[in-house]
């Protein structure tokens, strides 16, 4: 018997720290452009890399809304995958949804340092 949360079409104060916690984080995408991709690749380059990127984006929120139309389940990717080609493969893809989260969250975490130079010169000399 499969059984899934249905989803709730409205956040409550943990959903939106979380939601703005995530968004500070991923903030550093638009601070690494403009301190590493614009002076190595220059304006085209940047421009370019931030088209395809976008574009990207935009393919993989098109397939996100067609499965939580589809299947109106909590749990986003696993979810999906495990309603549709069942548990071994869900399992997979939820491993590398975790070390996908790790390895962003590092990532991000490192524009904070950018962030924290630029505002306050000379803290982390």
């Amino acid at each position: 018997m499969e059984k899934y949360i249905e989803l709730n079409k409205k956040l409550n104060p943990m959903s939106v720290w979380s939601l703005a916690l995530g968004s500070i984080v991923g903030w550093g995408a638009f601070v690494m452009p403009g301190d590493s991709f614009l002076p190595q690749g220059g304006p085209l380059g940047a421009l370019f890399g931030m088209l395809i990127g976008a574009f990207m984006m935009i393919l993989i929120a098109f397939c996100y809304g067609y499965m939580i139309k589809k299947y109106p389940v909590a749990g986003g990717a696993f979810s999906f995958t495990y309603k549709i080609f069942g548990r071994g493969h869900a399992f997979i893809c939820g491993w590398f949804l975790g070390l996908t989260y790790i390895s962003i969250v590092s990532l991000n975490a490192t524009a904070l340092g950018m962030i924290g130079w630029y505002m306050l010169p000379g803290i982390l000399q």
